[in-house]
């Protein structure tokens, strides 16, 4: 048996954001070379054949690299030693790293581990050790006025866990990371895990889980792999999973010295999150994927039957039901979505389309479509460079989780924050979905050029962080004013945007795979303090603009 890394036929699985590796999957798939094998939208439920990485196995060492021994029906093979580093030079900036937090200064995670595999019982230890420097940084609780930092607490840290800074001091983790406890029966498993997973088409952003937040403790019951139906192939995956808060009480503002009255504290209590995730690949058109999911999060101390543990099959609708939890009391979002890859033209199209708040009933769902809603969207095209090995990739995504135009019609809260469910959709204080967070719009470009493993690119990010919070502390309020003294109404001018450039670089050296970055960010408006300044005319002032240099390597070698 061939084992590279933790890629084998035999039912093993390559983590997500592992370096070098899924960037190359990934383009593998987009130019046909497994289609059928995966959708690549549910992560890292992969499954690929050793001639995907047979060029390479040789360069790796051994077996594909690891230590892999067989006695009799036992297999144990040793993970890579994986080493991911940051640091940013101002603020927390970072996206999609796991256990990693929002941070100022070094941090580091190591991780390696075991798997054994016996019969259809496979037992994958992957813990993770976590060191953050976290130094002191510009925060709201400084740069906001009171009066903009009650509406901050009224309509943020009294309905979400997002602590801006994770303590004071030095900041260490220890945690399970990438481990489960698998059953592989034919084409379905059974898992106890605490691994990341994604879901969706998106590559920089998914709106209902990433790895944004580190793993979730879970139950779950997934296809291992594409199961054959008449008219096409489906994946599907069922879980039931614990959320935590952060344990981190928000700070009194700077100035005053004291807590906004605005704040609300929250009960000790644990979520529990459920999931369902559907993707279909219909018989008669290639390279087509369509899917569903579900998510429903409630507070434990509100679970009272079965249906609770499953609500992903009940009412589609806010339709009442007595005996049961009332709807109000749900955390749900949804989404569907389209992958569409053209295999000749190594061309890949998709989008994501999600809601935050679901229908009343089926006319509400038909007069306001756009409700709540929130979409991601991105294409990805491989141009052939004449040698016939090098190769271009371009890809391009857009992401935007602000309010919809609906809600200055009828009530409507930003994406993973929730009045009941007060820790709102997040995990140990990071969202689990899209990691730009609530209220954010997000745009990204990327063109490199690619030889086999090896990738050099530059790419543009730019984000406006919280529009939602902008719109209603400084834009709502100063309207009147805005009209009175001929000023624009443009609803653009109070938002705090983030322009980076960087560039990205996937490398093979022996046994060692490296992925690094660097980047330049730019902060206009950083954390609304023009707004609080001169909040008719925020964008003609200049003493908000910060620089902050993020630097980022993921680094793996093969034992």
């Amino acid at each position: 048996m061939l084992l590279f890394g933790c890629l084998s036929v035999n039912a093993q699985t390559l983590p997500i954001g592992f370096p070098v590796l899924e960037d190359y999957a990934r383009r593998s798939h987009i130019q046909g070379e497994f289609a059928t094998a995966s959708s690549f939208v549910h992560r890292p439920n992969l499954y690929f054949n050793d001639s995907l990485f047979h060029e390479f196995q040789g360069t790796l060492g051994k077996s594909g690299g690891i230590f892999s021994k067989k006695r009799q029906k036992l297999e144990i093979s040793l993970f890579p030693l994986q080493l991911r580093t940051e640091f940013n030079s101002h603020h927390p900036y970072g996206r999609n790293n796991g256990l990693m937090i929002r941070s100022k200064g070094l941090q580091t995670l190591i991780s390696t581990g075991v798997l054994l595999k016996w019969k259809f019982l496979r037992v994958e230890l992957r813990p993770e050790f976590l060191y953050a420097q976290n130094s002191s940084f510009e925060t709201l609780s400084q740069s906001l006025s009171e009066n903009a930092y009650n509406f901050y607490y009224q309509f943020y840290h009294n309905v979400t866990d997002l602590p801006e800074r994770y303590g004071e001091g030095n900041y260490t983790k220890f945690f399970a990371g990438q481990s489960g406890i698998f059953v592989d029966w034919k084409k379905v498993t059974f898992g106890l895990s605490s691994n990341n997973q994604w879901k969706g088409p998106g590559i920089r952003n998914s709106l209902l889980q990433s790895n944004n937040a580190r793993g979730i403790p879970q139950l779950s019951i997934f296809s291992n792999r594409p199961i054959d139906i008449k008219i096409g192939k489906l994946e599907f995956h069922l879980l039931g999973g614990r959320l935590d808060n952060s344990g981190i009480t928000p700070p009194v503002h700077a100035i005053t010295g004291v807590r906004p009255t605005t704040y609300i504290p929250k009960a000790s209590d644990w979520r529990y999150i459920s999931a369902l995730h559907l993707t279909y690949q219909p018989k008669w058109i290639n390279g087509l994927y369509l899917g569903f999911q579900r998510n429903v999060t409630i507070n434990s101390g509100t679970i009272n039957d079965f249906i609770d543990y499953v609500p992903f099959i009940d009412n589609f609708f806010k339709v009442k039901d007595p005996g049961r939890i009332n709807e109000e009391e749900r955390d749900e979002v949804a989404s569907v979505y389209l992958k569409w890859n053209w295999f000749k033209a190594n061309t890949e199209f998709y989008f994501e389309i999600g809601k935050n708040d679901h229908s009343i009933d089926l006319r509400d769902f038909f007069l306001s479509p756009n409700h709540s809603w929130a979409y991601t969207a991105g294409l990805t095209k491989i141009f052939d460079l004449p040698d016939n090995e090098s190769k271009i990739v371009t890809e391009l995504e857009v992401s935007d989780i602000s309010r919809s135009g609906t809600g200055q019609l009828r009530s409507e809260a930003s994406w993973y924050v929730h009045s009941f469910v007060r820790d709102g959709y997040t995990h140990y204080g990071e969202v689990i979905g899209a990691g730009i967070g609530p209220g954010s719009t997000y745009q990204y470009f990327n063109m490199a050029w690619t030889r086999g493993l090896k990738q050099v690119g530059l790419f543009f990010e730019r984000t406006i962080n919280n529009r939602d919070f902008a719109i209603i502390t400084f834009e709502e309020d100063n309207l009147p004013s805005r009209r009175a003294q001929g000023i624009s109404e443009n609803t653009n001018n109070h938002n705090w945007v983030d322009l980076s450039l960087g560039t990205k670089i996937n490398w093979q050296k022996g046994k060692l795979l490296i992925n690094a970055n660097l980047q330049y960010v730019r902060s206009f408006n950083y954390q609304w303090q023009n707004s609080i300044i001169d909040p008719l005319r925020p964008f003609t002032r200049n003493s908000a603009i910060r620089g902050n240099l993020y630097v980022f390597w993921n680094l793996a070698y093969f034992l």
